[in-house]
């Protein structure tokens, strides 16, 4: 921990105001990476929290609260989090995930109600104009349009904005040119002990992390597991797209997996793919690059740095595409084995946990103590 590190100092963040499906996710990965970027204790705030995460939480020594209110009602779930946080004296506020929409209403009128700073910390998604333009000939634009006044009047409010990427920094900036506390902090990884070797697998094998839904391009893997009868694909995550998945031999899809299990998994495989039409910065891809598979990926997705290292190779949005770059990776060792020597030096050079943290530290630490 930092110099900065202050035991005196206590900091409330907001987890989410949804049902969150992936608690063994937040406890095993995300809220402990966090926890190293932030400079002084934390209160992790839940809604609705089951009591099994609730022991294991404590478990963990993670303090995790939970208030109990409908999920749909904000004003219900800001006055429970306000009577809680009464108990709970904090000197600050942020947020795990959702800042941009409900997650965020309800962190900036807490700390309103609290007269503490908050940081809203946005993870993952492009809400910028071309998402209401993409939208504008369907009837929710004006639902588009209403949460994009109340995302500007969000970050506008907030004392800080902690962003993923380079990108998502730009086009905060490009929309609201005045604002100066705006700053990148991905989460990093932890380099694992164990690294990915050639597998000598008989039949090539495909790894895809991730939420399954319709930015992850799912189709896509389907329709590779279709033309490549002789190569097997996973897919670890979430199930969110409507349709049932294929019943292809060559195909199997699993609920996420603890962090022991992933890295087991990315080390029996061959390639990580990840056709993702998002530019946001996928940590199941860090997770990749630090374990060392090759890794081949959408070419829109923006990390620091990458021209330089060159960690993963980066395949324009199609099928055929994919499967001819493919093709030529799973039959080069020598290309696989210098893929899994960028990126490991990628990780390690650029995005460890290690380097990155004690940069987010100092800039949350600057902004609470404005």
């Amino acid at each position: 921990m930092s110099d900065l590190s202050n035991s005196e100092k206590t900091y409330a963040c907001l987890i989410a105001v949804h049902a969150v499906k992936i608690w063994d996710v937040l406890l095993d990965k995300i809220l402990q990476d966090i926890r190293e970027q932030v400079p002084g204790n934390v209160i992790w705030l839940g809604v609705n929290v089951p009591d099994d995460i609730l022991r294991r939480a404590e478990q963990m020594q993670i303090n995790l609260v939970s208030v109990s209110a409908s999920y749909g009602n904000l004003s219900q779930i800001l006055n429970a989090l306000s009577t809680e946080l009464e108990d709970h004296p904090v000197d600050g506020l942020f947020n795990v995930m959702g800042g941009e929409r409900a997650c965020g209403w309800v962190l900036q009128r807490l700390a309103r109600k609290l007269k503490v700073p908050f940081v809203l910390r946005v993870s993952g998604n492009d809400f910028a104009v071309r998402r209401l333009r993409r939208d504008a000939n369907t009837d929710n634009w004006k639902s588009r349009l209403f949460w994009w006044y109340n995302r500007q009047r969000m970050l506008s409010a907030a004392d800080g904005i902690w962003v993923m990427s380079d990108a998502e920094a730009e086009r905060i900036k490009f929309t609201l040119p005045f604002k100066s506390n705006i700053f990148v902090g991905p989460r990093g990884i932890h380099i694992p002990e164990q690294s990915w070797a050639p597998t000598g697998n008989a039949r090539p094998r495909v790894i895809t992390i991730g939420r399954m839904s319709a930015e992850k391009s799912p189709d896509l893997i389907f329709k590779l597991a279709r033309q490549h009868p002789g190569w097997d694909f996973v897919w670890i995550g979430d199930h969110q797209i409507s349709h049932p998945l294929p019943d292809y031999k060559n195909f199997r899809w699993t609920k996420y997996l603890d962090g022991a299990a992933i890295e087991s998994e990315l080390r029996q495989s061959d390639v990580f793919l990840l056709p993702s039409k998002s530019d946001a910065m996928p940590q199941a891809l860090l997770e990749a690059l630090a374990v060392g598979v090759p890794s081949i990926v959408s070419r829109q997705i923006e990390m620091p740095k990458i021209e330089k290292y060159r960690p993963f190779i980066q395949v324009s949005y199609s099928a055929d595409r994919y499967s001819e770059v493919l093709q030529n990776l799973l039959g080069d060792k020598d290309k696989q084995l210098a893929l899994s020597h960028a990126a490991k030096r990628y990780v390690d050079e650029v995005m460890s946990q290690e380097r990155l943290a004690s940069s987010v530290r100092k800039r949350l630490h600057d902004i609470y103590q404005y």
